[in-house]
């Protein structure tokens, strides 16, 4: 399985609940931004996720060494970004093997905030997607892309409505289309 988004809120409490209801799972591959203030990938995996208040629940019940060694055997962390077209930028042996042996892509890096430049958000949020499709499709053994989305989705139905799990149109203001219509704005 191949995650992204896991060290925001909604993926931190995702990893949690496969390692806590899932046990058997194989390996979870997190999709981790690099950043600079932290050495590697899995500092900010052991920092942002393992160490979060989410996990103590699971600490608790295993003991905390136990717990590090299972997490260590289950969670693999890969680095990448949602916002770049080629999503991960492991060594070509590293993305090869994802390649051949994920099955199931839960996509859950976005921004929900306010006050995001536009362009950091369309990138973000629609081309990341878009991104994690693209590489889901070159996945041989894919069975499953699910996109999570934590917020401002399916606005315009009524309150209280039952909301289809499937995709719905989106149609801009004649009939642009979207591809065009976030490339028109991330320019402006």
């Amino acid at each position: 399985m191949l995650c992204t988004g896991c060290t925001g809120f909604v993926g931190k409490v995702l990893v949690e609940k496969l390692l806590r209801c899932t046990p058997d799972i194989g390996r979870i591959y997190l999709l981790v931004r690099p950043k600079k203030e932290l050495k590697n990938i899995q500092e900010r995996v052991s920092r942002e996720i393992l160490e979060s208040p989410i996990m103590d629940r699971l600490k608790k019940e295993m003991g905390k060494d136990n717990f590090y060694n299972f997490a260590k055997n289950k969670i693999y962390a890969v680095p990448g970004d949602v916002e770049n077209p080629q999503l991960l930028t492991c060594p070509p042996d590293e993305l090869e093997m994802l390649k051949r042996n994920v099955t199931v892509i839960i996509h859950s890096a976005a921004t929900i905030g306010f006050h995001e430049p536009l362009n950091h958000a369309i990138r973000l949020n629609t081309f990341g997607v878009q991104n994690t499709l693209a590489f889901a499709k070159q996945c041989q053994k894919i069975e499953s892309l699910c996109h999570v989305s934590t917020a401002y989705v399916n606005c315009n139905q009524s309150s209280g409505s039952f909301i289809e799990e499937k995709q719905f149109p989106l149609v801009l203001p004649k009939n642009e289309d979207v591809d065009v219509f976030c490339k028109r704005v991330a320019a402006l």
